[in-house]
């Protein structure tokens, strides 16, 4: 407390001038006291010190309010606050002085007066009591006197008229007092409004003029940062309703997606329970999947050794072509054969012919001796000619036998590497691909259909050939009828026939060989269709089979899908919910936040706006109170 009273008071300002000009006046007038010296300035010195007070009061409000400037109010502040320190100490220590010095004078003057009645007392003697007896005896005999010569002058007519003029003058002083009393309460009552309204009316000017400036400087230093303040409430306002709006549009997308991940696990929880045999199906998966892989290694190795076999079939392919090429060649040799050798039995027979004509001419004369001769040498020419003739046959037939067998051969080599080929193209196919077969079917249709081609070709050139073969012999015919004549009837007929049915014979033979050669060939291309159509159609079954199974592994593939989903969408279900949750609970966080900060910066702003007018009018009320008190 000592250390705050030498801060406001020795602090080497106007305080401390004012506490020595007062403790200079209070020791004087405390020695002048003891001195009995200048007793009047005695008596004044506690008006003086309170004056002195005063006058500090009103001259640190003066110095306070000397340097206020309302647009600068914190810098203004401290001015001011000094000011007032300075008014409130100076009174403090002239009032304190000035009760100090009271106190002391009362104390002082009663010690004073009582020594000087003691000191009468002692004086006091017999003699001065009889003198002062003796004074106012001869002053009573005085007024006996002045009473009884006056008369009507006398006290008593002197006191009557001063009561008469005592009792007018008092009724009198009455009226003028009731009058004046009457014109004073006028006066005051009009003195008082005007000085209400005069004081009312200049602390509401002083306060239109304060609040203006004040308003002002409050405009001129924060109005932007109300304007500023004012458009950030209103973008925060129309922000709040748009994030209303994008909160509601939230939820109901929320609702939405709650309503979807809900379909979607009654789904899921419907799949599931339609599923539940999943695991089993997955577990039976492997082994089909085992089986499956095990189907396509033996196809893989089944295609290689299909490969394998087109190699060979393609190898297989000239070395038929050159079997037919080699029939074709023994035909065409064995055609000639025959062809030469009924060349060579016709130029047999023209030469028989011609001389058993020559010889017929040469013995014409002697036709009746030699008859028996020509006859035998008829029946020589006859038998030798039968049997040529029956050489001829012999060695055709033999020829063709011959022919034929080779054929029979060649086709058997043919059909059996043909029925090897369709045993190994059977088991191949049997594990092939459909597309794999259809290729295949349609290229061994292709070959058979060629080769077939090819044989029939071969046939009808046989045929040809054949034809030929019996047009020449016709011809031959012709020429023997037309050599031997009419007379020659029977021989010609018997060498006919016999050529008819030898001919006849060849041609059924060649036909029927030929026909049922044919008929093998196509009952074997039947065969092999029918073949190659039942192994297409195991295959179809077998393939049909593989892709059930692997339809069904699939199907099994998609329950564990769907199972692993169901597990995933509920997971991918629980991150949504969180995820909403999530955003719901920052976004919420975010406006509390927001609308913390902005009632915090508010209540602040309105906490230093009110705490400043709060100041400023404890200022005017101060102010105004030292004013009315002066």
């Amino acid at each position: 407390m000592f250390n705050t009273f030498y801060n406001l008071v020795l602090d080497g300002g106007i305080n401390q001038q004012f506490f020595v000009v007062m403790l200079i006046i209070f020791f004087i007038s405390l020695a002048c006291l003891v001195f009995k010296k200048w007793m009047p300035f005695v008596d004044y010195t506690p008006s003086l010190l309170t004056s002195i007070g005063i006058f500090g009061t009103f001259l640190g409000i003066f110095f306070g309010l000397l340097d206020f400037n309302p647009a600068t109010i914190d810098n203004s502040i401290e001015t001011l606050l000094t000011g007032l320190k300075t008014a409130f100490v100076t009174s403090l220590i002239g009032l304190v002085l000035s009760m100090i010095f009271k106190t002391i004078h009362t104390i002082f003057e009663s010690r004073h007066n009582a020594s000087e009645e003691i000191t009468v007392k002692e004086d006091i003697t017999p003699a001065h009591i009889y003198q002062v007896l003796q004074n106012q005896f001869n002053t009573l005999d005085k007024i006996a006197d002045n009473l009884i010569e006056k008369g009507d002058e006398s006290s008593v007519g002197q006191l009557k008229l001063l009561r008469e003029e005592t009792k007018e003058n008092q009724k009198q002083n009455e009226l003028n007092l009731e009058a004046f009393q009457t014109k004073l309460w006028t006066k005051l009552d009009e003195f008082s409004d005007i000085l209400s309204k005069s004081a009312t009316e200049t602390i509401i000017d002083a306060l239109k003029s304060v609040i203006e400036d004040f308003n002002k400087n409050l405009t001129d230093q924060f109005g932007e940062n109300f304007k500023e303040l004012n458009d950030a409430v209103f973008k925060l306002v129309d922000w709040q309703n748009n994030n209303l709006h994008e909160m509601e549009r939230l939820l109901a997308l929320h609702k939405q997606n709650s309503e979807s991940v809900e379909h979607i696990s009654k789904s899921t929880n419907q799949i599931s329970q339609s599923m539940s045999n999943a695991v089993n199906f997955s577990e039976s998966l492997e082994s089909v999947l085992t089986v499956n892989q095990h189907q396509i290694n033996e196809l893989s190795r089944h295609l290689k050794t299909f490969s394998d076999m087109r190699d060979k079939a393609i190898e297989a392919v000239p070395i038929i072509q050159s079997k037919i090429e080699q029939v074709t060649t023994e035909l065409t040799d064995g055609a000639s054969l025959i062809n030469e050798s009924m060349t060579n039995a016709s130029t047999l027979m023209t030469e028989s012919m011609t001389n058993a004509t020559t010889m017929i001419t040469e013995s014409i004369g002697d036709a009746s001796s030699k008859m028996s001769e020509s006859s035998e040498t008829i029946s020589k020419q006859l038998t030798q000619a039968a049997r040529a003739t029956s050489h001829i046959s012999g060695h055709f037939n033999e020829t063709m036998k011959d022919l034929i067998d080779k054929f029979d051969e060649t086709f058997s080599s043919v059909s059996h590497e043909f029925e090897i080929s369709h045993n190994k193209m059977s088991e191949v196919l049997s594990t092939n691909t459909d597309m794999i077969l259809n290729q295949i079917g349609e290229h061994t249709k292709l070959n058979v259909d060629k080769t077939t081609e090819a044989l029939n070709v071969q046939f009808v050139t046989f045929e040809k050939v054949m034809q030929s073969l019996l047009n020449q012999l016709e011809t031959t015919h012709q020429a023997i009828l037309k050599d031997f004549g009419m007379s020659q009837d029977s021989i010609s007929e018997s060498v006919k026939e016999h050529t008819q049915n030898v001919l006849a014979a060849i041609e059924s033979q060649v036909s029927s060989s030929v026909a049922k050669s044919i008929e093998t060939m196509n009952n074997q291309a039947n065969s092999f269709d029918k073949a190659t159509l039942d192994v297409v159609n195991q295959f179809e079954q077998a393939v049909k089979a593989i892709t059930q199974e692997v339809q069904t592994a699939q199907i099994d593939m998609s329950k564990h899908l769907i199972s692993h989903s169901q597990t995933v969408l509920g997971g991918i279900e629980q991150h949504v919910k969180e995820s909403v949750e999530h955003s719901n609970n920052a976004i919420n966080s975010q406006l509390k936040s927001i609308d913390e900060g902005l009632e915090q910066s508010l209540n602040k702003a309105l906490e230093d706006l009110g705490s400043a007018l709060a100041t400023i009018a404890g200022h005017l009320m101060a102010s105004y109170k030292s004013n009315t008190g002066q």
